[in-house]
């Protein structure tokens, strides 16, 4: 059975991220739902994948944004033995992107399911409404898969390290 290449991997996973995307932003733009969900966070869900988190990961956060650096890594998985001549290993490849994508795509679910109810964005302190206080504890999942996903990225950094150094030569 032939192993699927792990830039394939990312290209799937981009072209999945692009067309959640597309249909959230569709969705979004029906003026019939702004009017309810004017001034509230479920506008900028699908642009905040995990909200400040990402922001700071990221600069930007969008989904549109998180397909492009998908891209990136399959351009970096499928271009780095030819220019290295060493292979990078499958097995973190892989854990790369099933932590990257699912965590992804939980943190999205997360912050859809948060922002649904309509949270406004005036309050400056939400922990003081008691209505806001079920949502901690979504917050610190959120934060808990933002936290995995960069783990991630750092075993991305450690193939590569150890690929450069002692990875198997490629013709």
């Amino acid at each position: 059975m032939k192993r699927i290449s792990i830039s394939r991997l990312f290209l799937a996973g981009a072209a999945a991220l692009i067309c959640i995307g597309l249909i959230l932003d569709w969705i979004n733009s029906d003026s019939t739902i702004d009017i309810h969900l004017h001034d509230t966070y479920i506008t900028g869900a699908p642009l905040h994948v995990f909200g400040s988190v990402t922001q700071i990961f990221l600069l930007t956060g969008g989904i549109y944004y998180i397909a492009l650096i998908f891209l990136l890594f399959a351009g970096i998985y499928h271009s780095f033995p030819k220019i290295s001549r060493r292979g990078l290993m499958y097995r973190p490849g892989l854990i790369h992107f099933i932590v990257s994508f699912s965590g992804l795509l939980l943190g999205l679910l997360l912050v859809h399911y948060e922002f649904e109810p309509g949270p406004p964005k005036r309050y400056y302190n939400s922990g003081s409404r008691s209505g806001f206080i079920e949502f901690f504890t979504v917050n610190r999942a959120i934060t808990t898969l933002a936290v995995t996903v960069v783990i991630a990225q750092i075993i991305f950094l450690l193939n590569i390290v150890y690929s450069i150094r002692a990875g198997n030569k490629v013709r």
